[in-house]
C-alpha cells in the first residue's frame, strides 16, 4: 500500500515559504480523491476515497492501494488560527487563504508559492463543488514525501468583495479580500500585518521579480 502524508501550517515569517516560523494547524479537514474522470482536478465525478483531520501536530495521512492520479484536497473553511480568537468570535468568522503547497516540479517534490490557491479570484466552496486548495499526486513519482500546505489570515490576493462565484441565495464575502482580512484581524488575537499580493496571477512575477503592484 501507499502511505501519503503531509502537514498543514499557519504561514508566519516570510509568506509563501515553509520555514521555522510556521506553526502546524490541528483539526483541518483533508480528503484523498482519485481522479476517476481524468480531468486533472477534483470534482463530484471523481472518487472521494477518504476524509480525515490533521492531528495535534498538523499532520494527516492516508493509506491506500492503487496507482494513478490522486488529489489531496483541503477544506479551507476548517483552517483555524493557532493564535487564538478574541471573545465572541469563532472559526466561522475567520477565513485563511493559501500561500504555498508541495508540488512535483518534474524532478522532485518542492514547496512552491500558491497565493490564493488554484484561482486567487475564486473562493473555496465545497458545498458548491468548488475545490480551490489541492495538490495533484501521481503515485508513479511519489516516494513518501511530505505533501504540505501553508495558509495565512493576513494575505490579500484579489480586489473582490462579494464572492461572484456564489449565487444570490448563498451570498458571502470572498476569500483573500481586504474585507475578509479586516474580519480576520478583528477576530484573531494580537497584531495582524496585512500582506498584499493582489496581482491578476499572484503566483507569477514580473521581469523585476515583483509580486504585487
Amino acid at each position: 500500500g501507499i502511505i501519503l502524508n503531509g502537514t498543514i501550517y499557519e504561514d508566519f515569517g516570510i509568506l509563501g515559504v515553509n520555514d521555522s516560523s510556521d506553526v502546524p494547524i490541528p483539526n483541518v479537514n483533508v480528503s484523498l480523491v482519485k481522479d476517476s474522470n481524468g480531468n486533472n482536478k477534483p470534482d463530484a465525478n471523481d472518487l472521494w476515497l477518504y476524509n480525515t483531520s490533521t492531528n495535534s501536530t498538523g499532520n494527516y495521512n492516508f493509506t491506500f492501494n492503487g496507482n494513478g492520479i490522486y488529489f489531496v484536497v483541503v477544506n479551507s473553511k476548517t483552517v483555524n488560527t493557532t493564535r487564538g480568537l478574541n471573545n465572541g468570535y469563532t472559526i466561522n468568522d475567520i477565513w485563511a487563504e493559501e500561500t504555498y503547497q508541495t508540488e512535483w516540479n518534474g524532478t522532485n517534490w518542492a514547496i512552491i508559492q500558491k497565493f490564493g490557491g488554484q484561482n486567487a479570484s475564486q473562493s473555496d466552496d465545497w458545498s458548491d463543488g468548488i475545490c480551490e486548495h489541492y495538490i495533484v499526486v501521481n503515485t508513479s513519482n511519489y516516494k513518501g514525501e511530505s505533501i504540505d500546505f501553508g495558509y495565512s489570515f493576513d494575505v490579500i490576493v484579489n480586489t473582490r468583495d462579494d464572492d461572484d462565484a456564489d449565487n444570490t441565495t448563498n451570498s458571502r464575502y470572498a476569500q483573500g479580500t481586504l474585507r475578509q482580512f479586516i474580519i480576520n484581524a478583528n477576530a484573531i488575537q494580537g497584531a495582524n500585518y496585512m500582506r498584499f499580493v493582489p496581482m491578476v496571477h499572484p503566483n507569477s512575477q514580473d521581469v523585476n521579480g515583483v509580486w504585487w503592484t
